[in-house]
């Protein structure tokens, strides 16, 4: 199509031409004393377009003549920035194939060769800022080459020059990438050499924007568990869950594994109320969470009253549905609520409240073996033996079969029954 156009320009042009010239019957005269001198029209604007088209491609070609110098300079300076980005594609291809040793090697002479371009007064290609964050590129490849290779020397003497060239780049030209670049790699490198302390100083000192980014999240979690910081750690994973770095499963595993570990951690009562109340009001409606903090709180002294208002939302679940809690968690939070109520008053509200739960769910040995245990705390003799008879047969958790069978011996003596109480204190003994 192109060619078409540019031949039906030259026959427009040769139209033209030939309309115009052929009829042109001008003369030129050039008076040369004592002589005339008569030229055609057309002759003459033949010889001036000539004269122009000659005395231009003069002038250029004087003009390429005198930049022969400033090509040379050209060719050199664009043949060293290919040797440059060149050595900095091999080192990096050299690191990620695992050859460290080559890599440290590569990166090392183009970091002579960048020097030498560093210095050049010349340049056409690259930016200073460009050369700047290649140079600080070749470090980090040095750096982590000698990390690789187990050489923490040479590692940290790259360190401080990539972090110094980051400074440098942040400062002169508002680029920070080198710089967090830096200390991303100061923080991980710090986790590998198992000093989380570290890790945790280098990650302190970024920016808020470079902080809460899931590779600097990740190992702020690593750090904080590692040295029992569970708070902190609880908090990095709630941001990791927000930003989707786990799935759905693995984020709720793993704050409930953090959850817990705050609670095993906790030394007094008063420690586990403030990790309670710290937690997100879904996190302490979560039944597994719940029956975390009453069991420490209970082996820490902490009040049946408070954990009696923690564990009732539970209650109130499993009242609502049976599937709500598995056989394990319905029996420790049978044992957790018998512990707590026998360590307060007879509480008729408690008595009634267990009786409705009893009373929606019938086939539940634990809430009758439970029912059982608090009519005998509010001294109802009778029906506490006949709730404990009619659920030890059907336990499942051996340790409420035991205490079950403990009941029945105790109601036994106080009613003077020694054979009966005996053969529940023979059973109790024999259950394991």
């Amino acid at each position: 199509m192109k060619g078409a156009l540019w031949l039906i320009a030259l026959f427009a042009v040769a139209v033209a031409s030939s309309l115009f010239l052929g009829g042109n019957h001008g003369l030129v005269s050039v008076f040369l004393a004592p002589s005339r001198v008569d030229m055609s029209l057309n002759f003459v604007i033949v010889v001036w377009i000539f004269s122009v088209v000659m005395v231009h491609a003069a002038l250029r070609a004087v003009s390429l003549l005198f930049d022969i110098p400033a090509q040379a300079k050209r060719w050199r300076w664009q043949t060293r920035e290919r040797a440059l980005l060149s050595g900095v594609v091999q080192a990096l291809a050299q690191l990620q194939s695992g050859r460290f040793l080559r890599a440290q090697k590569s990166a090392l002479q183009t970091l002579a060769l960048h020097k030498g371009m560093k210095d050049s007064a010349h340049h056409w290609g690259l930016s200073t800022p460009m050369l700047v964050q290649l140079q600080s590129l070749l470090h980090l490849i040095c750096a982590q080459a000698a990390h690789a290779l187990n050489n923490p020397e040479v590692r940290q003497a790259q360190l401080q020059l990539l972090l110094q060239q980051g400074r440098k780049l942040q400062e002169q030209f508002s680029n920070p990438e080198s710089l967090e670049a830096g200390q991303l790699l100061a923080a991980r490198w710090s986790l590998d050499d198992h000093d989380p302390g570290a890790a945790l100083t280098w990650l302190d000192q970024m920016g808020p924007g470079v902080a809460r980014r899931t590779m600097a999240l990740r190992m702020r979690l690593k750090a904080s568990r590692i040295l029992g910081q569970y708070s902190q750690a609880l908090e990095t994973a709630r941001l990791l869950a927000k930003h989707r770095a786990f799935s759905t499963l693995a984020a709720q595993s793993l704050l409930n594994s953090l959850i817990a570990s705050s609670f095993k951690a906790c030394r007094e009562g008063d420690q586990v109320a403030q990790v309670w109340n710290s937690l997100d009001p879904l996190e302490r409606d979560m039944p597994q969470v719940a029956l975390q903090a009453c069991e420490q709180g209970l082996v820490l002294g902490l009040s049946g009253t408070q954990v009696l208002q923690w564990i009732k939302p539970t209650w109130v679940k499993f009242l609502k549905s049976l599937n709500t809690l598995s056989l394990d968690e319905r029996t420790q939070l049978v044992r957790l609520t018998q512990t707590a109520l026998e360590s307060l008053k007879p509480d008729s509200e408690w008595l009634g409240f267990i009786d409705q739960v009893s009373q929606s769910h019938p086939g539940v040995v634990e809430v009758g073996y439970l029912y059982g245990q608090l009519c005998k705390h509010h001294a109802l003799w009778g029906k506490a033996q006949q709730l404990l008879e009619s659920s030890v047969a059907r336990m499942h958790s051996s340790e409420l079969k035991r205490q079950a069978y403990a009941s029945l011996a105790q109601l036994a003596e106080q009613r003077m029954d020694d054979a009966a109480a005996l053969k529940a204190w023979r059973q109790a003994a024999l259950t394991r």
